[in-house]
C-alpha cells in the first residue's frame, strides 16, 4: 500500500493492490527500457542520471532532474521562436509594400501563433494582421477582408482588456471601429456603422481630452461623423423604393 501511495494512487480496494502493484511495475520497466535506448544525444546524460535515480527508488529527484535539463531547451525554443517571428513580420512588411495584404496578414498571424507564451508580443502581432486586413478591404474593396478584420479585432479585446491596458484597449476599439464603419458604408443598412459608432465612443472613454488631447479629437470627430452616416442610413433603410445609388449617396 505505501508504494501505490508513493506512486500517486489513494484509497486503493485491498482485492485491487496486486494487480496495481502489477501495473505499475510494468509502467516502471517501460520507462526504464525508454531510458536505456535513447536516440538523441542530447538527452543520453539525463536518462542515464534520471536511470540511477529511479534505480534508487528516487522518482522526485529524477522527476526533478529531467524539469532542470528541460529548462534550457524551452528558454532555447521560445528564443528561436522569437527570431521567426520577427522575420516572419518582416516578411509582411515587404509584403505590405507590395500591396499583398492578405499575404502579410498571414504571416502576421503566423508570428503571434509562434509567440503564443508571450500575450503582449503575440498581440502586437495580431494587431498588425488586423491592419493588413483592414488594408486589404479598405484600399481594394475586399469586405471579406474586412470582415476578417473584426474578427481579429474582437478577439484582440479579450486579450487586451480594458482593466489591464486601457490605451491599447481603446486603440482597439478604434480599429474595430474604422473595420465596421468602412464595412457598413458598403452595405445597404446601418447595423455595422452603428456597431462602428459604439465602438469609437468606447475607445473615448479611455481616450480622455486630459489624457491624450489629439487622440480624443480625432476619435470624438470620427464618432460624430459616422453616427450622422448611421441616422441617414437608418433613414434611408426605411424609404419604401429607395435604390442602392440613394444609399451611397446618403453615407457620402
Amino acid at each position: 500500500m505505501v508504494v501505490l501511495q508513493k506512486l500517486g494512487e489513494r484509497d486503493v480496494p485491498q482485492e485491487d493492490i496486486p494487480s496495481r502493484l502489477t501495473a505499475k511495475a510494468d509502467e516502471f520497466l517501460a520507462l526504464r527500457a525508454q531510458l536505456q535506448t535513447t536516440s538523441l544525444p542530447e538527452v543520453e546524460i539525463v536518462h542515464r542520471e534520471a536511470l540511477q535515480l529511479l534505480e534508487k527508488g528516487d522518482l522526485g529527484g529524477a522527476r526533478l532532474l529531467v524539469q532542470k535539463a528541460r529548462e534550457p531547451i524551452r528558454v532555447q525554443r521560445e528564443r528561436h521562436a522569437r527570431a521567426e517571428a520577427v522575420l516572419l513580420a518582416d516578411e509582411a512588411k515587404i509584403d505590405g509594400l507590395e500591396l499583398r495584404y492578405l499575404a502579410a496578414a498571414d504571416k502576421y498571424e503566423a508570428s503571434a501563433s509562434l509567440v503564443q507564451f508571450d500575450r503582449d508580443a503575440a498581440a502586437a502581432y495580431l494587431e498588425q494582421q488586423a491592419t493588413s486586413l483592414y488594408a486589404q478591404g479598405n484600399e481594394l474593396g475586399d469586405n471579406s477582408a474586412l470582415q476578417r478584420a473584426i474578427v481579429v479585432d474582437r478577439n484582440l479585446l479579450r486579450m487586451r482588456t480594458r482593466q489591464l491596458v486601457p490605451l491599447d484597449w481603446a486603440k482597439t476599439q478604434n480599429s474595430l471601429g474604422n473595420a465596421l464603419v468602412r464595412l457598413g458604408e458598403r452595405e445597404s443598412g446601418a447595423e455595422h456603422l452603428q456597431q462602428g459608432v459604439n465602438a469609437y465612443q468606447q475607445a473615448l472613454l479611455e481616450y480622455r481630452r486630459n489624457r491624450v488631447p489629439l487622440q480624443w479629437a480625432v476619435n470624438a470627430n470620427q464618432s460624430r461623423q459616422r453616427a450622422r452616416k448611421a441616422r441617414r442610413a437608418r433613414d434611408w433603410a426605411r424609404t419604401p423604393g429607395a435604390s442602392s445609388e440613394c444609399f451611397q449617396a446618403s453615407v457620402a
